[in-house]
């Protein structure tokens, strides 16, 4: 695993990536997060050998920031670190708010898997949060996040090492709130407006949605079902939220799973 920076117009993207053999895997992380929260995918055995790419987004962890993003601009910049990698084809492991770029790369895509990706309005309950204060405001309720990060984590997850706990907690102060609000309400929107699980019932994608089987994600799969009805369902036992974090090798293990798969038709 190494960190490098990718160039994508004026902006830089930085990266934790790997090469490797077959489609690449392309990891792209949530609302706050970076690419530190699939640092585990790069040490799985089930995943030696594959090539990787998993980038801070623009404006978050180490990529550089931008007065004003966009979900089509965060899209592009990744269309530019995957190009860097050579990828010819790829999976997509979406987590979180990512489900709504991994709609924007499927050109070249061989599979995607959700995990707890927010598609209906019931998964909308932070970036409900961020945008019910103005754009101003919010700065200074995200100060506050930003400040309990590490508790705000040790409840939404289960992680049991303090060390890990504080690496991913960090992530939270890499991000400004002029990001995270622009990136909220754009999420916000493509879903209420039911745009975003439309383009996924389209597109006809082999699919695959990872949930933790202990947070409240759960609660809402029969409607995913409903609208999705190509899709795969996985859920993950004790795990919520964030279940890469709290059951590492049974998310990546079907994230190997569903590689092998697509490969096989690549």
């Amino acid at each position: 695993m190494q960190r490098i920076v990718v160039n994508s117009g004026n902006r830089s993207l930085s990266v934790l990536s790997r090469s490797g053999y077959g489609p690449g895997i392309v990891f792209l992380h949530g609302l706050c997060g970076g690419a530190v929260y699939f640092d585990q995918a790069f040490e799985y055995e089930q995943l030696r050998g594959c090539a990787l790419l998993a980038p801070d987004l623009p404006g978050f962890g180490e990529s550089a920031s931008a007065r004003l993003v966009s979900l089509d601009d965060i899209a592009r910049s990744v269309e530019s670190a995957i190009a860097a990698m050579g990828f010819e084809t790829y999976l997509i492991v979406a987590h979180s708010m990512a489900s709504s770029i991994a709609a924007r790369l499927l050109c070249r895509a061989c599979g995607i898997v959700l995990v707890e990706g927010n598609l209906l309005p019931a998964h909308l309950e932070f970036s409900d949060r961020v945008i019910s204060s103005s754009r101003n405001e919010f700065s200074s309720e995200f100060a506050r996040m930003q400040r309990t990060a590490r508790m705000i984590l040790r409840y939404q997850t289960r992680i049991e090492d303090e060390a890990a706990l504080g690496r991913y907690a960090r992530t939270w102060s890499a991000c400004s709130a002029d990001t995270v609000w622009d990136v909220a309400s754009a999420i916000n929107a493509e879903v209420r407006g039911g745009v975003l699980i439309e383009r996924f019932a389209a597109s006809g994608f082999p699919l695959t949605c990872v949930y933790g089987a202990d947070g409240g994600y759960a609660n809402t799969i029969p409607d995913v079902v409903q609208r999705l009805p190509h899709a795969s369902f996985e859920p993950i036992a004790r795990a919520a939220h964030y279940p890469m974090l709290d059951a590492p090798n049974e998310t990546y293990g079907i994230v190997a799973r569903v590689w092998k798969e697509v490969a096989q038709h690549a």
